[in-house]
């Protein structure tokens, strides 16, 4: 490490031939860690037994739309849940199912982006790539919230999934000599599930315009159709979901503090990206990225530095809008999970077109030396900064070991499976079940029953062929008929 210091040094890092090909069985092995986790998922208490207390699949449907919601495709997609079939296998392997389609989505976005943009080989590539989806799954703002609980998988992360395997088959399409029917067909197919499992998706429509209005410019007609078919489904989408009556009737339940609302949005979101852009993992991503592309020829981008910088933030100030409005406070966390995964896309362009730049200046050997040792150890002081135990001990691949230590997973799923087993035996209309320990540094643990009767305690209730369900706070309650 000393000879950075050194006048001979060239500024550059060799890469090891071994490091790409151990990054990708590390990261596997991290995601295989993760998804260990969901043989102890359980349906959480809040939406998942509300969503399917339904008689009639199509009148559950028109009661979302005109009621609630004109997010389709989540409103069918909870609805179809596979608790109406008692099969808690099922369940987990759905959860699992979205997790794998999420992944598979993310990482395929990301290796065309590469592709697309650098000459590096394919391990390189892959590396990168699988980083970045272990940097996702690593600093992800609620993992309960994201994969562990049905209603939020489906309405969120599915849509996000849906709108990253749309953008890579819109990067195929631009470099193929034509897009083929099966990317016309599959393109339209995923931008009715994007638009139509999330609203906040609703950046899929400036995208494919751009896309289109580049096709326009250079004549090139069968684009140009495609790209127009495409933006015509994504307006009809976004405007079956935003015109539904049951927006209307949901916002009512919703005060808005009027124009503050737009200050709370601008400080939830810049104090977000701030907190997100600070994290000590992500600066260990850009400087793994850094090192693995700088070696190779990059294409030319057509957005400026300082344009690439704000993609990230732009994303992350478009996702959060709608959210912002509507609720009139700061969004939940599974909002901020589709976020930070489309802030993890923009900074990845950011960290490609800074190479560039950065490859692109002209300096003498001895600047050219200086200017390598300068950002390197401004780098490493940077990172020595950002770091501190609270990141480390909320880094999610730091607390799922630590729970398989602690058993903290095997007791949440014994818990959850003697409650089951003792609601089936009681006799009682009204239940008191003891609540459910080991929640402190749960990764899957979400949500419980209460000690009123809220409506999560009632359909939970009538799940099981009960009035009602309390949590006993007090350990005298008896489950018998009175």
């Amino acid at each position: 490490m000393y000879r950075i210091f050194s006048t001979q040094w060239d500024g550059r890092f060799r890469l090891p031939r071994l490091l790409p090909a151990l990054i990708i069985v590390f990261s596997c092995l991290l995601l295989l860690l993760l998804s260990t986790l969901f043989c102890y998922v359980h349906p959480s208490i809040l939406d998942d037994y509300e969503n399917i207390a339904w008689l009639g699949f199509l009148k559950r449907q028109g009661y979302l739309f005109l009621e609630w919601s004109g997010r389709y495709f989540s409103n069918a997609a909870v609805s179809l849940s596979p608790l109406r079939g008692h099969s808690l296998t099922d369940y987990r392997w759905v959860l699992l199912g979205v997790f794998l389609l999420f992944t598979v989505s993310f990482l395929t976005l990301l290796l065309a982006l590469l592709r697309r943009f650098s000459k590096a080989p394919v391990p390189v590539r892959l590396a990168t790539a699988l980083a970045g989806i272990v940097l996702f799954c690593n600093n992800i703002p609620s993992l309960q919230e994201g994969f562990f609980w049905y209603s939020s998988a489906m309405t969120y992360m599915l849509p996000v999934a849906a709108a990253f395997g749309l953008f890579s088959l819109l990067f195929y399409a631009e470099a193929s000599a034509s897009p083929s029917w099966f990317t016309r067909i599959v393109s339209l197919l995923l931008a009715i599930v994007a638009l139509g499992g999330n609203e906040t998706l609703y950046i899929c429509l400036p995208i494919v315009f751009v896309l289109w209005w580049q096709a326009r410019r250079r004549a090139d007609i069968v684009r140009q159709k495609f790209y127009f078919w495409l933006l015509l489904t994504t307006v009809l989408c976004l405007l079956i979901s935003l015109l539904a009556p049951g927006n209307y009737v949901r916002q009512s339940l919703n005060p808005r503090p009027g124009i503050g609302v737009l200050f709370l949005w601008l400080k939830v979101s810049l104090l977000t990206g701030w907190s997100w852009l600070s994290n000590p993992f992500l600066l260990l991503f850009s400087g793994l990225t850094v090192w693995f592309l700088s070696g190779y020829e990059l294409k030319i981008f057509r957005i400026r530095l300082w344009q690439a910088f704000l993609l990230p933030f732009l994303f992350l100030l478009l996702l959060l809008l709608p959210a912002t409005l509507g609720l009139g406070e700061q969004p939940p966390p599974r909002v901020f999970n589709e976020a930070y995964a489309f802030f993890l896309l923009g900074w990845l362009v950011f960290l490609l077109r800074l190479i560039q730049y950065l490859a692109a200046l002209q300096f003498s050997k001895s600047q050219f030396t200086f200017l390598r040792q300068a950002s390197l150890i401004a780098y490493l002081l940077l990172l020595l900064v950002s770091f501190n135990t609270n990141d480390l001990r909320q880094a999610n691949f730091f607390r799922i070991p630590k729970s398989y230590l602690r058993h903290i997973p095997q007791q949440y799923d014994h818990a959850w499976l003697a409650r089951y087993a003792e609601i089936a035996t009681a006799t009682a209309d009204t239940l008191y079940l003891k609540p459910i320990p080991a929640k402190s540094g749960n990764p899957v643990f979400f949500f419980d029953i209460t000690f009123w009767p809220s409506n999560s305690n009632r359909f939970f209730a009538q799940y099981w062929g009960r009035k009602m369900v309390l949590a006993d706070t007090t350990g005298h309650k008896i489950n018998a008929p009175r």
